[in-house]
């Protein structure tokens, strides 16, 4: 069977010191990340829109970045209405779709 880490909404912004009703985004998927990484490594992680607050291209940077930090496996990252695609590619965040095993 396959396990499949799902994200969705990180929100993250550009700037690290900067914080989005109270919540520093950045220390908030840090702490997801570890907490899930830590029940056990998933097969693939698939995140799912609004990966960033505003579609800053530092902010893509700091999401692949902390996702490679702690997992090396298949990754899906597909957009919501508050990203944008051009920085998304820039950034190198894989988007073409997944094949796993059967699946």
């Amino acid at each position: 069977m396959l396990e499949i880490l799902h994200i969705t909404d990180v929100h993250l912004l550009g700037d690290p010191a900067r914080r989005l009703l109270n919540v520093n985004t950045r220390e908030s998927l840090a702490s997801v990340l570890q907490q899930a990484i830590g029940e056990g490594v998933p097969d693939a992680i698939v995140t799912s829109g609004d990966l960033t607050q505003d579609g800053e291209p530092e902010a893509y940077e700091a999401f692949i970045a902390a996702v490679r930090q702690v997992f090396d496996g298949p990754l899906l990252c597909t957009p919501g209405n508050h990203d944008l695609i051009g920085p998304m590619i820039t950034a190198g965040l894989p988007m073409a779709p997944l094949r796993l095993g059967e699946w």
